[in-house]
């Protein structure tokens, strides 16, 4: 319906809008107060059914969806389906999160925190697969030593512009 809020996948990445009109092989997308999109309706990852009065009640909903987006913690979801193997629907995940407890603005932040966040499922043909163990475990160990490089890396420059080298050298 025109108006209503939907989630959809940009150049830019993942985002709240609203839908403005069918546009033959693809759908309007108003992503603010003067500019629009044209993009392939497949790109459109949910209709969420709310249709806003206004800018300001648009801009509560969507800031509503960053920040639950923000806190949601996937790892006990996953932790469940991950032997299963099989793609889930972004309904099925929630349900799994929250239980019948999902509204229209938690279903858009599942949405955006999955988009965005691809450690624990990624898009797979319309739904979310969930990482193997293994591929979540190289995952990590790879973001941990990153961290840590770049930590050594600060105390190795912090060091050297107080005059001395650090007390140990890292292997990095």
């Amino acid at each position: 319906r025109p108006g209503e809020v939907v989630v959809a996948r940009l150049s830019g990445g993942v985002a709240v809008v609203r839908f403005t009109e069918d546009a033959g092989s693809g759908v309007k997308l108003a992503l603010g107060r003067n500019r629009e999109a044209r993009v392939p309706a497949g790109r459109v990852l949910l209709a969420t059914g709310f249709v806003p009065q206004n800018q300001e009640a648009f801009e509560e909903f969507r800031a509503r969806c960053q920040g639950v987006a923000s806190e949601i913690d996937l790892s006990e979801v996953w932790d469940v389906v991950v032997d299963d193997g099989e793609t889930s629907t972004l309904h099925e995940l929630a349900e799994l999160y929250w239980g019948d407890g999902h509204d229209p603005a938690r279903l858009a932040a599942l949405a955006l925190h999955l988009e965005e966040s691809t450690d624990y499922f990624t898009f797979d043909a319309g739904g979310y697969a969930p990482q193997s163990r293994d591929d979540l475990e190289s995952l990590l160990t790879r973001r941990n030593r990153e961290v840590r490089h770049v930590v050594e890396a600060q105390e190795l420059a912090s060091a050297l512009a107080d005059g001395h080298l650090p007390d140990a050298a890292t292997e990095y």
